[in-house]
């Protein structure tokens, strides 16, 4: 079965804090759920990193952190987490900060025809890259070879 994503949610908190909610949504069951955070800061190098992702009766795991990028708006570093369960529930997910943050934006996905085996999605997520800029116009990830036609990128 080949790989389908559909977007639940994306959104941003622009409250100074160190908590944001994502509003309600409706994970399919077996599915992939993936949680992208950028936490950003006004000033300083060193946005903080997220200390946890919470919601939908799902254990929701940290995959990667970038290092600090500057996108022109401001310091920021985003976080990706992955979760799965058998049978989640609707509602919100809460993104909690180590410390205040100026913004946290998030964008949730969900994943289906992936592989449900291991802990929290971890069959599902086989191997992840970054790569970082500031202000650049292109940026190249390399990524091993994909195991099958049914191999999927986010």
């Amino acid at each position: 079965m080949a790989v389908a994503a559909t977007q639940l949610t994306a959104g941003t908190d622009s409250t100074e804090g160190s908590t944001a909610t994502t509003a309600s949504i409706s994970p399919g069951g077996d599915r992939l759920i993936l949680v992208a955070v950028a936490v950003y800061v006004g000033s300083g190098p060193n946005p903080p990193d997220v200390s946890s992702v919470v919601g939908n009766g799902i254990t929701y795991t940290a995959i990667v952190s970038t290092a600090s990028i500057d996108d022109g708006l401001g310091p920021y570093r985003l976080h990706l987490y992955r979760g799965l369960a058998a049978s989640p529930s609707t509602g919100a997910i809460t993104i909690t900060v180590a410390a205040n943050a100026l913004q946290i934006d998030w964008a949730v996905a969900d994943f289906s025809g992936v592989d449900t085996g291991g802990t929290n999605g971890s069959a599902a997520v086989v191997q992840n890259a970054t790569n970082t800029g500031n202000e650049v116009s292109s940026l190249t990830v390399t990524l091993a070879a994909f195991g099958s036609a049914n191999n999927a990128t986010y």
